[in-house]
C-alpha cells in the first residue's frame, strides 16, 4: 500500500515537472483559454488522450488549470463518452494524489492550499464513514482545496476517493456534454457551459455559510454525527 502511494506521488510530481520544464509559462497561457487548449491538445495527435489525462490530474493538484476547459476539450475531441472516460480516469488519479498529499503534508502545509475555515469545517465530518455523505460534500462547488482538507481527516482513503469520484462525476459529465455539443450548437456550448460553471461557483462563494449549514442539516437528518461548530475563530483554527 505504501509503495503504491509513493508511486502515485512520484508519478504526479514527475508529470508536473515534465510539463512545467518543457512548456513553462506558455502552458499556463494555453490552459486559460478553452479554444487554445483544444488546439494545443489536438497538436499531440495520437498522444492527445494521454495529455488530457495528465492535465485532468494536474488541474486537481494545481489550482490555476480550469477543470471546465479540460472537460469540454475532451468532449469536443472524443465525444461525450470518450471524453468522459478520459476525464473520469484522470479525475480519480488526481483526487487520490490530492488526498495523499493532504494526508502526508499535514495541516501546516495544507493550510497553504486550503483556507483555515474550510479545513475546520471539513474536520467536523471526520466521524462520518459514509461514501454517500462524502459524495455530497465533494459535489459542493468548493474546488480542489476540499481534497487537501479531507485528506487531513481520519476517514479512510478508500471512502474519500469513492466519495470524490461519485460527487464530482456530475460536474465532469456536465463539462464533457457541453464540449461534445459544440458540433451541434457551435461555440455557444462552450460559452454556456463555462458561464454556468462560473455562476455556480460565484453563488456558492456568496452563500457558502448557508450552503454549509444546509449540508450539515442534511447529514444529521440522514443519521450521521458531526462535530459541533467551534464557539470562536480561535477554537475553529486550533
Amino acid at each position: 500500500m505504501k509503495t503504491g502511494r509513493v508511486f502515485l506521488l512520484c508519478l504526479a510530481a514527475g508529470v508536473g515537472v515534465l510539463l512545467l520544464v518543457q512548456y513553462g509559462q506558455p502552458l499556463l497561457d494555453v490552459l486559460s483559454d478553452a479554444t487554445a487548449l483544444r488546439r494545443w491538445v489536438r497538436s499531440f495527435g495520437p498522444l492527445a488522450p494521454l495529455v488530457l489525462f495528465a492535465l485532468q490530474v494536474l488541474q486537481i493538484v494545481i489550482a490555476p488549470i480550469s477543470a471546465q476547459a479540460i472537460g469540454m476539450a475532451a468532449g469536443y475531441l472524443y465525444g461525450f463518452w470518450g471524453g468522459l472516460a478520459i476525464t473520469f480516469v484522470g479525475g480519480v488519479a488526481g483526487s487520490v494524489c490530492a488526498l495523499l498529499l493532504g494526508r502526508f503534508l499535514g495541516r501546516p502545509l495544507v493550510a497553504r492550499f486550503a483556507d483555515g475555515r474550510l479545513i475546520a469545517w471539513i474536520s467536523r465530518f471526520d466521524r462520518v464513514r459514509s461514501v454517500i455523505i462524502w459524495a455530497i460534500l465533494f459535489a459542493l462547488p468548493i474546488g480542489d482545496p476540499l481534497l487537501y482538507a479531507a485528506g487531513l481527516t481520519g476517514v479512510s482513503l478508500r471512502t474519500l476517493t469513492l466519495g470524490a469520484v461519485i460527487g464530482r462525476l456530475p460536474g465532469m459529465a456536465f463539462a464533457t456534454y457541453f464540449g461534445a455539443g459544440t458540433e451541434v450548437i457551435g461555440w455557444w456550448a462552450w460559452v454556456f457551459g463555462l458561464t454556468i460553471g462560473g455562476i455556480s461557483t460565484a453563488l456558492f462563494s456568496l452563500y457558502h455559510r448557508q450552503a454549509q449549514h444546509a449540508t450539515e442539516r442534511l447529514v444529521r437528518w440522514l443519521g450521521h454525527e458531526i462535530r459541533p461548530e467551534p464557539a470562536s475563530p480561535e477554537q475553529e483554527l486550533a
